[in-house]
């Protein structure tokens, strides 16, 4: 009696189907990561050294009690505000202005000061003493 041998064929795996699925992966987990944080951009940003040279070039309204305004330690009256500051942050070219308001003067007056701000597109910072 002669057996034969079977002859084995040899397994194959198909890598189309592995490259489809790999391909799709990817693709999904690029499109993720653009979503989750569409708005940061990475910049590398230039190095410089700490200087202790600060310009403090803002522009600094005063409101006192007895309700006079004070523009860098000039007084105006509310007509004049708007105009002459207009014309010195021309000149500082800064546009923030340092809101002072003394303690129990009106809201509306401060109102005031902040309304010019908004026509005006200014930053305006509120001053407060530290406790």
């Amino acid at each position: 009696m002669r057996f034969e041998r079977r002859r084995r064929h040899a397994s194959e795996v198909n890598p189309g189907a592995l490259i489809d699925i790999m391909f799709f992966l990817l693709l999904f987990f690029l499109m993720i990561s653009t979503f989750t944080n569409p708005n940061v951009i990475k910049l590398l940003l230039p190095e410089s050294s700490p200087s202790n040279e600060i310009t403090k070039n803002y522009v600094t309204v005063s409101i006192t009690k007895d309700l006079f305004f004070y523009l860098d330690k000039e007084k105006v009256t509310a007509d004049q505000l708007e105009n002459r500051m207009m014309s010195i942050i021309e000149t500082k070219n800064n546009r923030t202005v340092i809101l002072r308001v003394e303690k129990g003067v009106p809201v509306e007056n401060m109102v005031l000061v902040l309304d010019i701000g908004m026509r005006n597109s200014l930053k305006i910072v509120l001053e407060t003493k530290r406790i």
